[in-house]
């Protein structure tokens, strides 16, 4: 039996760092060491190959519809996997569906980033399997049917053993008067759909001190009111995994969080966390056993358990995080999804 042929679709892929080009690095490592023959497909700029396996890259600036439909035509895979599909990965579905392909979508954006209507029409009625990455965005398309599927995340990158002491003493001015102070670290998109203003509640709380990790259009404006805090651009997963790790704490504000890759990885570094008791973070952290959940309805609840670090157990919530998101690599979560979504669509095994 010949090895199953799959075309992986997601609109950036590396060394982009979004959460469904992390996803798609991940599925695409997974099946490539299942025996499948995989390719991937994105826009260009980028790398041409990852591990071996093709990157088809499509010119933006030419209409996307006949060179998706060439490049399925030529290749004929007997799957097709959009992640979070937008221009590139809503035109894969359209023509896979009319070549007769199967395929699958896995969902990564906000609910409040959906169009009902439209992603009804151009995603979900083109899709074989429909799968979102929380419960919250199921919640918000329940009438289409989507299943949930959890990510995994990398217990051999994000671990304790990669915190740098001597990078943790300076984020927390070991010299200060006052003492060495509680390093709370922010990882990701510095948007206002993610109510990044609410870090400015951080710098309230005395004796914290805050990094942030990521690019966004309230930067500059962070920046301007968070004199003392440290901002680093968006990090590849080897010097994430360090920043992380080094962290004595992560904070996110976002009530709209899907995936949370980065309250996985800070789990998995030994970190606790602080964040919302909605979306993708309510389903990542567990209240009082690997973090703390704050009531995201509640103006000053991020504030007061941000105060709260202060006195808990930190040693404590870190380990159950790491112990926790051992359970759920991403092989673990990468083996779930070939076996009770994508082995079904192909009807035999991916590989002989």
């Amino acid at each position: 039996m010949d090895r199953a042929s799959i075309l992986i679709v997601t609109e950036a892929f590396h060394p982009a760092v979004d959460a469904a080009t992390t996803t798609a690095r991940h599925l695409a490592d997974h099946l490539i060491a299942t025996g499948a023959d995989v390719q991937l497909m994105a826009l260009s700029p980028g790398l041409e190959v990852y591990r071996s396996s093709r990157v088809v890259r499509l010119r933006p600036l030419e209409p996307i519809g006949p060179q998706v439909r060439g490049v399925l035509q030529a290749q004929r895979p007997d799957l097709v996997i959009a992640l979070s599909p937008r221009a590139l990965g809503r035109k894969a579905l359209k023509h896979a569906g009319r070549l007769g392909i199967a395929t699958a979508t896995i969902e990564h954006a906000r609910a409040d980033q959906i169009t009902l209507d439209s992603w009804r029409l151009k995603v979900a009625e083109r899709s074989d399997a429909l799968l979102t990455v929380s419960h919250a965005q199921a919640c918000a398309v329940a009438g289409l049917g989507p299943v949930v599927w959890h990510p995994g995340v990398d217990v051999e990158t994000f671990t304790p053993a990669r915190r740098d002491a001597a990078l943790h003493d300076r984020w927390a001015r070991s010299s200060h008067p006052g003492g060495r102070r509680l390093v709370v670290g922010f990882v990701g998109d510095l948007a206002r759909g993610h109510r990044v203003r609410q870090l400015l509640a951080v710098a309230d709380v005395p004796g914290t001190e805050l990094v942030v990790v990521g690019e966004g259009r309230q930067r500059e404006w962070l920046r301007e009111r968070l004199p003392r805090a440290q901002f680093l651009p968006v990090l590849a997963s080897g010097d994430l995994a360090v920043a992380m790790a080094s962290f004595d704490a992560l904070v996110h504000p976002s009530a709209q969080l899907t995936s949370a890759h980065a309250l996985r990885a800070a789990a998995a570094a030994g970190v606790p966390v602080v964040a919302a008791d909605a979306g993708g973070a309510a389903e990542a952290v567990r209240h009082l056993e690997t973090g703390l959940l704050f009531e995201s309805e509640t103006p000053d609840a991020f504030g007061d358990e941000i105060t709260a670090l202060l006195d808990a157990d930190l040693a404590a919530l870190g380990a159950r995080g790491r112990e926790l998101a051992g359970r759920r690599t991403w092989q673990h979560a990468c083996a779930e999804l070939t076996e009770r979504h994508l082995t079904p669509l192909l009807g035999r095994p991916l590989a002989a």
